[in-house]
């Protein structure tokens, strides 16, 4: 059977929410707008270590022009969706890809900011526009094989199609074991990963730091020292000027 919604948003509810929404949709295709346009135009940011920002910039402006408008719709009309199986599917699947490349780019840029605090001229060396433009080939690569499988193709895994007409979510879902795994392997050990190497990029900065403040402290010992020595040899050449005056003198 079908779906009906089990509410209706008043049409104050729909203008509010909506315009809301719509200021968030522009916001954040305007601003990742901006950041890609800065990285095509300006040839000086064009650096292996900024094209992770580009293409981070390119998933989050598809998130605000695709994921959030058809999302938008589909709740303010009380969670049904009007525009078919195939259209729900293919949404799905484009949502969350973006979304898990989106995270996989912010894990690579954690990545590569600890390898540049952590071994800074190996890792300069080694990152060269090549191998990073294949990483992002593979950030955007996985996740599309990933979701558009299991979100297209569940259906036809378990030999029929449970997401009742008028409803748009992903089926697997259901499935509490699948779900979960999916869950932890792609957004909860990426998210610890990250979090141990943000600690690593802050011990590491605090060991800079560290050098930084013995070697200021050291120079500035030095600088003391110096000025003590000159201030000494002053000191005995005026002796020597006033004995040398004295002697004349007499």
């Amino acid at each position: 059977g079908g779906y009906s919604p089990k509410y209706r948003s008043t049409v104050w509810q729909i203008i509010f929410l909506g315009s809301l929404a719509a200021l968030c949709v522009i916001t954040t295709i305007f601003g990742n707008l901006v950041v890609i346009l800065s990285f095509v135009l300006e040839r000086n940011i064009r650096q292996p270590t900024n094209y992770f920002i580009a293409s981070l910039a390119v998933s989050d402006l598809l998130i605000g022009a695709i994921s959030m408008p058809f999302y938008t719709v589909y709740l303010l009309a009380g969670k049904y969706w009007p525009l078919g199986e195939f259209i729900c599917d293919v949404w799905l699947s484009t949502d969350y890809t973006l979304c898990m490349t989106s995270i996989y780019t912010v894990f690579c840029i954690t990545i590569d900011r600890y390898c540049s605090v952590k071994i800074p001229a190996k890792y300069r060396d080694w990152r060269t526009d090549r191998k990073v433009l294949f990483i992002i080939f593979l950030t955007w690569i996985i996740p599309v094989v990933v979701f558009f499988t299991s979100i297209i193709g569940w259906q036809y895994f378990v030999g029929g199609r449970t997401v009742l007409e008028g409803r748009c979510y992903v089926q697997y879902m259901e499935e509490e074991i699948f779900n979960c795994i999916l869950q932890v392997g792609y957004f909860w050990t990426t998210l610890v990963i990250m979090c141990v190497l943000y600690t690593g990029i802050y011990k590491v900065a605090l060991q800079l730091q560290r050098k930084s403040d013995a070697k200021h402290k050291k120079m500035t010992s030095l600088v003391s020292m110096a000025g003590q020595i000159m201030t000494k040899i002053g000191i005995g050449m005026s002796q020597q000027q006033k004995t040398l005056d004295t002697a004349k003198f007499f």
